[in-house]
């Protein structure tokens, strides 16, 4: 029985006590009426509120007239905005709000506004990153849409059914039909007003189109930059450099290829240009390849420029002359010696020459090859090669032609031409080509030797034996 009695104090007490609780929050409530509750921003985390008394509203305060990227409002920013508490009793306050994120599924959208310019009134379509306020605001604007289009019959001031039986055709080819065609009117911050005719009311149209050729109909200029497109009236003056200009056809503006640089290009007939497109070619084999019809596309050019100078050719192709070929040859055996010296290699023979000494006669084009070590070892390979040549033709070494490297112009070997009645015969400076039998040999024979060990894939090392299989 005692504990029974216990039992049912307690079971009363508690129910006092929440009653007296219920009595003091209905109470606490209707005393300030006037006190408001909201979330600020930044005290407010994944479901776990912090409710605080709102600041007192000064009413005789000046309103800014900023516009809410959440509501569309203006007075306040979105910051402020307090649409996301419109939730009942201000519960679940982050469900609200994740609510309104997914009512606008843009992360860049565009505000239209009205602004002044110095050539007159203009409409201007802004990029921002806000995108709470209502959808029916957001006009896309679109070149290539012919006529004003929306998906929203609440916008329309005015509306009628559309019997005509069009439709509209997307870039992917679907038909969407046009259900009625009125009037919106697009109200800005300032109280002014712009009215679009003839939008056309398509259901299954998710954002709102501005046409651009609507708009120039009404006797606009749309300006399109780098971060805006601007709707231009009572234009006086536009100073700009026109890069390229299309024409309209219906309701479109067209860019028409016929009209581009390329093909002005391709159809020109010009002599000149077609012998810079075949790499500066000369005009002489250019006449050959027309009159062979060597090329396919090539047109008949009826006058092919020879003497026409192209500042291309000047400076790409200038080059010293050629020296005239010589028709002097002795009619002897031994009575001229061309001679050059090779070198020295990169890589030296397995004898270990980096040098080459080569002597050719003038009449009858012999080649003699040496290979020396060193460039001091000329001079004994010239005594060498006269002792060999004198005794095996029985004639005399009359001229001597080398050019002017120092193996040749030492003082022993300038005393033993003159002690022995050799002439000496030495080129120009910086003129090789006064040595060209030389020159051209020691070219013969380093080719040839290059070739032969490249194709059977010998050593550089063979060089020496490559030469002396050679000539």
């Amino acid at each position: 029985m005692g504990s029974t009695t216990i039992t049912r104090k307690l079971e009363n007490l508690l129910s006092s006590q929440e009653s007296l609780a219920k009595q003091m929050a209905t109470t606490s409530i209707k005393e300030e009426p006037k006190s408001a509750l909201f979330v600020k921003k930044g005290n407010f985390y994944k479901g776990k509120g912090k409710i605080e008394e709102s600041t007192p509203d000064h009413s005789n305060a000046p309103k800014k007239t900023f516009k809410c990227y959440r509501c569309g409002k203006l007075g306040h920013i979105r910051k402020n905005c307090r649409v996301k508490l419109r939730s009942e009793n201000y519960a679940n306050l982050a469900d609200v709000d994740k609510k309104l994120e997914k009512e606008d599924d843009w992360k860049n959208c565009f505000l239209t506004d009205i602004i002044d310019t110095q050539g007159g009134t203009c409409l201007v379509a802004k990029e921002t990153s806000h995108t709470k306020h209502p959808t029916n605001n957001e006009w896309i604007v679109d070149s290539g849409c012919g006529h004003h289009l929306t998906g929203d019959e609440s916008t329309f001031s005015c509306s009628q059914l559309h019997d005509s039986g069009k439709g509209i055709i997307t870039a992917d080819n679907t038909i969407h039909k046009i259900q009625k065609e009125g009037t919106v009117v697009i109200d800005n911050n300032r109280g002014e007003s712009i009215t679009l005719n003839s939008v056309y009311h398509v259901p299954r149209i998710q954002k709102n189109l501005f046409s651009v050729a609507n708009a120039v109909d009404a006797g606009n200029f749309v300006l399109f930059g780098p971060r805006d497109v601007k709707f231009l009236r009572n234009v006086k003056e536009i100073k700009a450099d026109v890069v390229h200009t299309g024409t309209r056809v219906n309701d479109l503006f067209v860019l028409c290829a016929s009209n581009s640089y390329i093909e002005k290009m391709s159809s020109n007939d010009n002599s000149s240009l077609w012998h810079a497109r075949l790499g500066h070619l000369n005009m002489t084999k250019l006449k050959v390849m027309i009159q062979r019809k060597l090329v396919d596309g090539l047109p008949d050019l009826s006058k092919v420029e020879d003497e026409k100078i192209c500042e291309g050719c000047q400076f790409g192709k200038a080059h010293r002359l050629p020296f005239k070929s010589s028709n002097s040859r002795c009619t002897t055996p031994l009575e001229r010696i061309h001679s050059d010296l090779m070198g020295p290699t990169l890589t030296a023979s397995y004898s270990g020459c980096h040098y080459m000494l080569l002597f050719v006669d003038d009449y009858t084009r012999f080649t003699w090859v040496y290979f020396v070590k060193h460039k001091s070892e000329v001079f004994s390979k010239f005594l060498k090669f006269k002792e060999t040549v004198e005794g095996e033709l029985c004639r005399k070494i009359k001229i001597l032609r080398t050019d002017n490297g120092g193996e040749f112009c030492s003082n022993e070997f300038f005393s033993f031409c003159r002690n022995n009645g050799i002439k000496r015969e030495l080129s120009c400076p910086e003129t090789p080509q006064q040595n060209g039998v030389a020159e051209r040999k020691i070219r013969h024979l380093v080719e040839t030797c290059k070739c032969w060990l490249h194709a059977k894939n010998l050593s550089k090392a063979l060089w020496a034996e490559g030469i002396s299989l050679c000539y």
